[in-house]
């Protein structure tokens, strides 16, 4: 189900000392393809952001306004992202004469299977959500054409502004160093992210000194009901079977869990502290397991640790304070982590449309002609600051951000205790 924005979505202004004037011109779209009844609310605060900075770009830019179209692709049953609701979504997108660029989606399978449909269109997708992979934008290298699954036509159109997932990995097995411990086993999704970031925790883990024992898999692509319940039996006996091989064990062990489904890191999680306490668990994108976090005891939430991307404001700068303290007003609390992400996945899309404006004559090209126009505008953006922090766009669509926070559990909520900046452990 999708649903359009009004051009001057939401209220205040944030990142500039005052309103800015009102656009005008021609109505361009930006489509946000976002779970919206995923457990944790993240994406209703992602989508609140998102408005607030179209308002406080006066409702678009270089000579056009925008209007924000939210599309919904959560699968009914779970919540969590439906791949056939992720293409009809991106075929809804592509065939929209307006779109200039899509957002989304938190998951990897999701994002992989809209990806050629909105290539195919030419319309810039930008990667500002969870759960991503390094396959999207990379292909067959840095300087060659990009995979044939994500962009058949030989373009890249993808623009990931979050950071890597061989980042991801490298902080989780620093987390886990510094935290002293030295085995894990690995039990992934077998979806494109848990496969990707799983593959990458192995290939790094001897740098860090830890042994990885083995890996398990958890078929979640099936999300019939019996599909679903046979998925949540795995869980429980994978579970099992790895607490009872390391019931005993005389060296600090933890579980590894690059997967996306709330609901199954929670069975597998309680199936193994029903045999033994003494285990960690790393989780992989803190803010989506909140819902997760709150349903665990006490003495489980104390032995879990998260990595995210999504580091605190104070650390990116005043203006994503600013941002946040307007968030906090719209919202009446603080606003999810990931919020500052819709604030710049659609801020990155309106300063591309700005800079693709240079001559003046944006608004009168072919719609076609401003997709390549953006495009190229994205591609090209070098020392962007912004409130999730500066970073450039390198040749294959990838950020040159490398920040990650690793944050304990305490009372159902997190509470950040470092900063990795993976730069330092390449």
């Amino acid at each position: 189900m999708a649903c359009a924005v009004g051009i001057t979505a939401g209220c205040g202004s944030a990142a500039a000392p005052s309103s800015p004037p009102q656009a005008t011109g021609p109505i361009r779209t930006i489509h946000l393809v976002f779970p919206m009844t995923m457990a944790g609310g993240q994406n209703a605060d992602m989508v609140t952001a998102a408005r607030l900075a179209l308002a406080d770009a006066g409702g678009g830019a270089g000579g056009v306004r925008v209007r924000l179209v939210i599309d919904n692709n959560s699968n009914p049953r779970t919540g969590e992202v439906d791949k056939p609701r992720s293409i009809a979504a991106a075929t809804a997108s592509a065939a929209d004469p307006q779109a200039i660029a899509v957002e989304g989606t938190q998951s990897s399978t999701g994002t992989v299977a809209m990806a050629p449909i909105i290539n195919r269109a030419g319309i810039m997708h930008v990667i500002n959500t969870l759960a991503v992979s390094n396959n999207l934008t990379e292909g067959f290298g840095e300087n060659s054409l990009p995979s044939p699954k994500v962009a058949p036509t030989g373009r890249r159109t993808i623009v990931r502004i979050v950071p890597q997932d061989t980042g991801h990995a490298l902080a989780m097995l620093q987390y886990m160093q510094s935290e002293n411990y030295t085995h894990i086993v690995i039990v992934r999704d077998d979806g494109v992210f848990g496969t990707e970031l799983g593959g990458l925790i192995r290939t790094f883990a001897p740098r860090f000194g830890i042994t990885v024992m083995g890996t398990q898999v958890i078929p979640d692509q099936d999300t019939t009901p019996s599909g679903l319940a046979t998925t949540y039996q795995t869980a429980k006996r994978i579970g099992t079977q790895i607490a009872i091989s390391q019931r005993n064990a005389q060296y600090r062990w933890a579980i590894a869990l690059p997967m996306n489904p709330q609901a199954l890191q929670r069975t597998l999680i309680n199936s193994v502290n029903a045999v033994t306490t003494n285990v960690g668990f790393f989780t992989t994108t803190a803010g989506s397991l909140e819902n997760l976090f709150a349903q665990l005891s006490p003495g489980i939430q104390q032995h879990i640790y998260s990595t995210t991307f999504a580091v605190p404001a104070s650390v990116t700068g005043p203006d994503a304070v600013l941002v946040s303290q307007q968030l906090a007003k719209i919202l009446g609390r603080p606003p999810r982590i990931y919020a500052l992400w819709g604030y710049e996945g659609v801020a990155f899309v309106l300063d591309c449309i700005r800079r693709a404006n240079t001559g003046g004559h944006f608004a009168q090209l072919s719609i076609a002609r401003e997709r390549a126009a953006i495009l190229r505008a994205a591609f090209a953006t070098q020392n962007r600051h912004s409130v999730v922090g500066a970073y450039s766009i390198s040749p294959s669509g990838q950020t040159t951000s490398t920040l990650w926070s690793g944050s304990r559990v305490a009372d159902g909520a997190q509470v950040r205790t470092q900063l990795i900046n993976t730069e330092l452990l390449k």
